[in-house]
């Protein structure tokens, strides 16, 4: 099994590490409605993807809260 001769050093470490960081997230603004959006996404606020509709934002919402109702149901809250 191979075993390092020396220990790496922190610095040299942190050099190796140092493109292991998250990148920032491709936000561009929907052209409907102006929310910031992930490009090449479907908007979340307004479903809409290249001047079409593509999800119905309206029946996802109100199953969203649908479930919450019932959550909080659950937990007698």
């Amino acid at each position: 099994m191979a075993v390092p001769k020396k220990r790496t050093p922190s610095s040299k470490k942190g050099m190796r590490r140092s493109h292991h960081g998250r990148k920032s997230m491709g936000l561009s603004l929907c052209p409907s409605c102006k929310s910031p959006a992930l490009s090449h996404k479907a908007c979340p606020t307004c479903g809409t993807y290249r001047g079409r509709t593509v999800i119905a934002v309206t029946k996802k919402a109100e199953k969203m809260e649908e479930k919450r109702k019932d959550k909080a149901r659950k937990t007698g809250a």
